[in-house]
């Protein structure tokens, strides 16, 4: 069991909160940067209720996909350390795999939202 918990923490576990922590760069990255400039592409005081609930709805997938990458963490940690306790980590190591997963879905889904939107709403300025 040991040799199972140093695989894991010499190459299982960094890899993991390496790719965790470049997702939530890009997630805040892209959080921030929507925030900053949405005024620019569409007036929230004018824009239509569906618009407003795309933006929200992309900035919440967003804050999901940072909270879901935070969660991987915590799993990815504690399938080290049930490791080196000799208890089995294979549940704990699969949920940080599903959290990251999903962390990573909810990034793509929120940046497709957030393009769709902004290409709509440019489209729609140009026609008139």
């Amino acid at each position: 069991m040991l040799q199972c918990a140093t695989s894991l923490l010499q190459f299982e576990y960094p890899a993991m909160v390496d790719l965790a922590k470049q997702v939530m760069t890009l997630d805040a990255a892209v959080l921030v940067l929507s925030m900053g400039s949405v005024e620019k592409i569409l007036n929230l005081a004018t824009a239509t209720r569906r618009k407003r609930k795309e933006i929200t709805w992309a900035w919440g997938l967003l804050l999901l996909s940072i909270v879901l990458g935070i969660a991987s963490l915590v799993f990815a940690h504690d399938a080290v350390a049930a490791s080196f306790r000799n208890v089995d980590h294979s549940f704990r190591w699969l949920a940080a795999e599903i959290s990251m997963i999903s962390s990573m879905l909810s990034f793509v889904f929120a940046l497709i939202l957030l393009l769709v939107t902004a290409v709509d709403t440019l489209f729609a300025q140009s026609t008139n």
